[in-house]
């Protein structure tokens, strides 16, 4: 059996794994009654895996346009920024043990710590107006079925393969989207009309951040995160690129061989070594 943790700031649960397992029995013999059409709509969902983005239809705070979960990472597209929840499941036991019965013969009761750390990005100095669009729409949905007060139900919660904030400078588009290996990535899209001296990120949250050969390395409660791995196109062609730092958590952006007017593309990876691709880890907390 798998066990699911929920994160949050120097919270504790405790997990009895035979309660979890007759409960999962109990689900189990429900899911063998439900229809034929049923099956086939849960089977669909379960092969989409979670590269994808979530859209808000009343579920979360009207804050929150989308929302992307990775394994130690949850990306929160909001209306004033980019919220990375960063986020490990930290056992009491002096080594995780994957063998529940083991757990169970051993212990009989597992606690474990969760432990989160929140990291805001945003671009300064633009206006965006939230203008969205959304694009790769899959054939599953998540319905959010919450309270006993139906009205407040979110039914039909559409997933995207792709989310672009347009004109979040002025001729510059921003994209969200998953690579081959279901790490999240975001491009800065560079039209005619934009001009990528005016790209600043801005970044808050953090214990400590600084520019190591051109990558930006944030420091949290958890270890290092880095925004970096950067690859940039003009006109179509490859250059070199990386950050510079303007201010105290402020960022822009060196790109070789452009000037204004030119159509430009520049990409970089969020990344750390605790940080997994997209997988089935529940997200718990939204902060603000």
């Amino acid at each position: 059996m798998k066990v699911h943790c929920y994160y949050g700031l120097e919270s504790k649960k405790t997990v009895n794994h035979k309660n979890m397992r007759t409960i999962g029995i109990f689900f189990c013999l429900i899911a063998l009654l439900a229809s034929a059409q049923q099956k086939k709509e849960i089977n669909e969902l379960n092969q989409l895996g979670n590269g994808f983005f979530i859209e808000n239809k009343g579920q979360w705070p009207e804050e929150v346009l989308f929302l992307a979960k990775l394994k130690g990472l949850n990306v929160w597209i909001t209306r004033q920024g980019v919220n990375l929840t960063f986020y490990q499941f930290i056992p009491n036991e002096e080594s995780c043990v994957e063998n529940v019965d083991e757990i169970e013969k051993t212990h009989g009761i597992v606690e474990y710590n969760e432990k989160g750390h929140r990291i805001w990005m945003r671009f300064d100095g633009n206006e965006w107006n939230n203008d969205v669009e959304k694009k790769g729409k899959l054939d599953g949905y998540y319905n959010y079925l919450i309270g006993q007060n139906s009205s407040k139900w979110a039914r039909h919660v559409g997933l995207y393969k792709e989310i672009v904030l347009k004109n979040v400078y002025e001729g510059i588009d921003v994209k969200f989207y998953f690579d081959p290996e279901n790490r999240i990535r975001y491009d800065f899209l560079i039209g005619e009309k934009g001009n990528a001296e005016e790209i600043i990120i801005s970044l808050e949250g953090q214990e400590s951040d600084t520019l190591v050969n051109g990558e930006i390395v944030l420091r949290t409660t958890l270890g290092d995160v880095f925004m970096g791995n950067m690859r940039s196109f003009v006109e179509g062609k490859e250059v070199p690129s990386m950050f510079r730092k303007r201010d105290i958590g402020k960022y822009g952006i060196d790109l070789n061989g452009y000037t204004q007017g030119m159509v430009a593309l520049i990409d970089p990876l969020i990344y750390s070594t605790y940080l997994g691709g997209s997988g089935d880890d529940y997200c718990h907390h939204v902060f603000f």
